[in-house]
């Protein structure tokens, strides 16, 4: 899974400015919104990391159990010859 970068920040966010106009938007309100939506950015921000995080851990413990899977079956397949020599040998 490729990890794409942010490139907005929560900082962008709470620094944005925006030209005043009149009769605009209430400058408080406006400052109030950024700094909620800046600060749920940031907690999203921290999800994703620690999901890419456990998505890292996961792809490891997969890599684990397929190399398992590997010696388990060179195991079966080593049990199986030697099963067939012990009744090879058992028929003479």
């Amino acid at each position: 899974m490729e990890v794409v970068p942010v490139k907005l920040t929560s900082l962008d966010i709470r620094k944005q400015e925006f030209k005043r106009v009149f009769r605009g938007l209430d400058p408080d309100e406006v400052t109030a919104f950024l700094e909620t939506v800046a600060d749920a950015f940031e907690a999203l921000n921290r999800e994703r990391l620690q999901a890419l995080d456990r998505e890292a851990g996961m792809q490891e413990k997969v890599e684990r159990y397929v190399q398992m899977e590997t010696t388990l079956q060179e195991m079966l397949k080593t049990a199986q010859l030697a099963a067939d020599d012990v009744r090879e040998n058992a028929r003479t």
